[in-house]
């Protein structure tokens, strides 16, 4: 009986793995316009760039007139992230990063806060809400911001997909 169930599981397992990795999708051309609201849905970016390659991803979410913000992350000896109009060059420890070059980074925002997590390691937890946060920041991180772009400079995002708990 054992068995049994175990053969009938066995096949979900596996079709439940194969359906977690066919929604990605591949970046493609740089500076396009893709439809994404990260602040319903937050953004997953595949990557299998390595630490101290000097690669970048950088997204940049803006409205129709191309006003907006962005992030970026760069993997060179010394990694780190800027929150654009927020907070500049940022160090990463290293040790959050892993050492699998395949990484998933998740970017969410709720609650007034921005998260960046690797692998599901937190990077990062930044609060608009802060006093010390710049009205310029907080101006620009609260523009509806519809359309994702992946920067003509980023070098580093190959896949990415709109994040569900159950992917």
């Amino acid at each position: 009986m054992i068995g049994e169930k175990m053969f009938i599981l066995l096949p979900l397992l596996l079709f439940s793995e194969v359906q977690s990795q066919t929604d990605w999708i591949a970046v493609g051309e740089r500076n396009t316009d893709i439809n994404f609201d990260y602040k319903s849905t937050p953004l997953q970016i595949r990557s299998n760039s390595k630490i101290g390659s000097g690669d970048l991803i950088w997204t940049r979410f803006v409205d129709s007139s191309g006003n907006g913000r962005g992030m970026s992350i760069t993997l060179g000896s010394t990694p780190y992230y800027d929150i654009g109009y927020c907070k500049g060059d940022t160090a990463i420890p290293k040790d959050l990063l892993g050492t699998d070059d395949n990484r998933v980074w998740t970017l969410k925002e709720e609650n007034s806060k921005l998260e960046l997590t690797c692998n599901g390691v937190q990077i990062f937890e930044f609060d608009f809400s802060d006093p010390g946060v710049s009205e310029n920041c907080k101006n620009r991180w609260s523009l509806g911001a519809p359309i994702l772009k992946f920067a003509g400079t980023d070098n580093a995002s190959d896949f990415y997909r709109r994040y569900t708990s159950g992917n």
